[in-house]
């Protein structure tokens, strides 16, 4: 059985005065993200900090995220690399990694919360 993920969770913290040019950016990773076997994408703009911008991503298993950075080309790090540029942090964009939490059922067969 799949187990659903969440692997990426991005923060990006950035100028607000050049999110429009970020969110240009991110729509073409978030074109990268789906092909690469994403099932859903997200940004997420913080409405109490303007400049802080969070990005989700949803793939069907843990497997399946690993094999995303084996589908990355050097057109697609190029883009990653722009993104990157916008961020103003001290350190890289904090990423979290979570899948869903399981329980084991009556049977012994691993059910989602």
């Amino acid at each position: 059985m799949l187990q659903r993920g969440e692997p990426p969770r991005a923060q990006w913290l950035l100028d607000p005065a050049k999110a429009d040019e970020f969110t240009k950016v991110m729509k073409v990773l978030r074109n990268i993200r789906l092909r690469d076997g994403a099932i859903q994408w997200g940004l997420y703009h913080d409405l109490s900090q303007p400049g802080r911008f969070i990005e989700t991503t949803l793939v069907e298993s843990w497997a399946e995220h690993k094999r995303q950075f084996v589908r990355v080309t050097n057109a697609d790090k190029a883009i990653e690399e722009q993104a990157r540029a916008f961020h103003i942090g001290e350190q890289p964009p904090k990423v979290s990694q979570m899948i869903y939490a399981n329980y084991t059922d009556s049977k012994g067969f691993q059910q989602p919360c």
